[in-house]
């Protein structure tokens, strides 16, 4: 068995992480009142989706559409970048990767986007109306 000293000497140096200024530049931000920019506008619906990760099916709500993705609610906890497959309604089961996790919500990357038909007419049957209750 070869002494830690011994590997040590072997292992590469790493790259400073610190900038030689001694200093890190400043976080990534913007203005609250500037709105997020996003790559699809998001339709408001209400759906029911089946839900898979692992071997576990579950029912889950569909509250935010765009063909690149959605948000799902009643979902335990999820991690980012977690692969899952989502059923949509008269739908074949499509593949997305978890974009950002709540306790009990998800947005989701689909790795395929909806065909904008598909799309179209999910919106047609599902979406809310701005008068309706999100």
């Amino acid at each position: 068995m070869m002494a830690l000293s011994t590997l040590d000497k072997d292992l590469p140096l790493m790259p400073e992480l610190i900038p030689a200024t001694g200093t890190f530049p400043p976080p990534l931000s913007r203005p609250e009142d500037e709105p997020l920019e996003r790559r699809q506008p998001r339709e408001k619906v209400e759906m029911m989706a089946r839900f898979r990760r692992d071997l576990v099916n579950t029912t889950v709500v569909l509250k935010d559409l765009t063909p690149l993705g959605a948000r799902i609610e009643g979902i335990g906890p999820l991690h980012a970048d977690e692969v899952i497959t989502l059923t949509l309604p008269e739908c074949r089961p499509m593949i997305a990767f978890v974009a950002w996790a709540g306790s009990h919500s998800a947005g989701l990357e689909f790795v395929h986007p909806l065909p904008d038909d598909l799309f179209a007419e999910l919106v047609t049957l599902y979406g809310l109306r701005s008068d309706d209750p999100a």
